[in-house]
């Protein structure tokens, strides 16, 4: 019995198993049959994602998604997705190839998604604008790539930054429809001054503030022009919690604190600010205070006393949170008419590559960014 004896039906559930563009394009060669398959199998692919390890396939499921190997240029395989709608471009291109695919960007209006780090800011790309772009991860820029902003600010709805970028608030200023901003490695001050326009769109805020020194570290300017501001990420160091926002965020249900030190022996968190900050989002639903030393069992109260509403609390990485707290949180259900999971223990931190996921399907901070560390962040969150 040959492989071709086999009913379609079954020959395409083994197409969708191959994982590799480049595989999917070889068995093409094999027969006019096999060529019909493979582009049914291609007809299906939305992400086009760089493999750098064996563990990033892993990650993904689905006939959606297509990998190619990060020594190969992604846009050359661009004009075989017809239904791309997101490519993670991981091998860096000379001048000629970032015209060659950027000039196909632009006409392919069903790309949404751009994770495209090496942006030269030079040559005849300067005349091009991507209205199509919704998504974009430009990586690590500096004040010569401002006008990549421009190309697409009328559409783009997520960012996510690698770097500190010296003009952020220019840039959400422009990016009138922002729905998400991600900072991995914030250093300046343009947030803590934040002196543009109201962000009005924006719905969550992934900000690492670890590597910007300053005793008087805080975000409220940025935070009160964001009405709509319904999940916050915040990372940081300093033992001093200065982060209160100057009024109250009714629209602010998901909270993760994270703390990070490099530190192998880290000070206590001083416990004093994070009461007040909570009774500033009186709606809070889901709250995560992560890896913070010196928060004690005594501390659960004054969190679950501020916080009304409140019905995951997740203290996990906590070293100093104990049994001992099952008695006072049983005592604070029984005066409630609900029951609020607390989550505490050991909390793993091993990030698979720099980021978990390219993309995760669905626009849902609680699903795809509340339980994860830091650096397992996805790039993207679609709307599908």
């Amino acid at each position: 019995m040959s492989i071709d004896s086999l009913p379609d039906e079954i020959l395409d559930l083994m197409f969708e198993r191959i994982l590799f563009i480049e595989d999917v394009i070889s068995c093409s060669k094999v027969c006019r049959h096999w060529w019909t398959l493979a582009q049914r199998r291609l007809n299906y692919v939305n992400y086009l994602i760089a493999c750098v390890s064996v563990k990033d396939v892993c990650l993904y499921q689905g006939r959606k998604f297509i990998f190619y190997r990060a020594d190969k240029s992604s846009y050359q395989y661009m004009r075989i997705l017809p239904n791309l709608k997101i490519i993670d471009v991981e091998k860096s291109l000379d001048r000629e190839e970032e015209t060659i695919f950027l000039r196909a960007l632009e006409s392919r209006q069903k790309i949404k998604g751009l994770a495209y780090p090496y942006y030269e800011p030079e040559g005849p790309c300067k005349s091009m604008f991507l209205k199509h772009i919704e998504m974009f991860a430009p990586g690590y820029l500096n004040n010569n790539n401002d006008f990549v902003i421009n190309l697409c600010s009328d559409t783009i709805r997520q960012l996510f930054f690698e770097d500190n970028y010296v003009a952020i608030d220019d840039i959400i200023s422009k990016c009138k429809s922002l729905e998400r901003i991600h900072i991995h490695h914030h250093e300046g001050a343009r947030l803590m001054t934040y002196n543009g326009t109201p962000s009005e769109s924006l719905q969550y805020l992934e900000l690492d503030v670890t590597y910007f020194y300053c005793p008087d570290t805080c975000i409220n300017k940025f935070i009160d022009v964001c009405p709509k501001l319904n999940s916050l990420f915040l990372r940081f160091s300093d033992t001093v919690y200065n982060f209160i926002p100057s009024k109250s965020h009714k629209s602010l249900e998901n909270l993760v604190l994270e703390y990070y030190t490099r530190s192998k022996d880290p000070k206590p968190i001083k416990w004093t600010n994070i009461p007040i900050f909570l009774q500033k989002v009186p709606n809070l639903k889901n709250l995560a205070i992560r890896s913070c030393p010196g928060l004690k069992d005594i501390h659960i109260y004054d969190i679950l006393t501020s916080c009304p509403n409140l019905k995951l609390l997740d203290l996990r990485g906590c070293s100093d949170i104990n049994s001992e707290s099952d008695t006072m949180i049983n005592e604070i259900h029984q005066s409630k008419d609900y029951q609020i999971e607390i989550l505490t223990g050991s909390y793993s931190k091993l990030p698979l590559h720099h980021h978990e996921k390219v993309v995760c399907q669905g626009f849902d901070f609680m699903k795809h960014i509340f339980h994860k560390s830091w650096k397992n962040i996805p790039l993207f969150l679609t709307h599908d």
